[in-house]
């Protein structure tokens, strides 16, 4: 297995911005599909109805949803945040902010079923 620059730097974004860019959310998405040693596709969502019409996989050996994935690619961020803040004595209220628009994604998430 083997990643391009712009996979390991979407990995080397994590952590350091409030706000995670939209093109490195997407890069992260093609990471999942090379972890899954896909070299064709390059959304899960590509990724997982091939392999479930091929059943090459089921159920907890798919990918994960799109869905699932942006809650799980904020939540590394926000830890990645965290760790680079360690060193402080008063890390920014900003990662304060952040949790509570990543609650407020998830209570989205949950009514709405996105």
């Amino acid at each position: 297995m083997s990643c391009d620059d712009e996979i390991l730097d979407a990995l080397a974004m994590l952590g350091n911005d409030n706000d995670l860019p939209s093109d490195a959310c997407s890069q992260l998405e093609r990471f999942v599909c090379v972890l899954y040693r896909s070299k064709i596709h390059t959304t899960v969502k590509e990724l997982r109805w091939f392999l479930y019409s091929n059943r090459a996989a089921e159920g907890e050996n798919l990918p994960p949803t799109s869905g699932s994935l942006d809650l799980h690619i904020q939540r590394a961020h926000y830890i990645a945040m965290i760790w680079r803040k360690a060193d402080e004595n008063h890390p920014d209220t900003c990662l304060l902010h952040l949790v509570e628009h990543l609650m407020q994604v998830q209570v989205t998430s949950l009514l709405f079923d996105v």
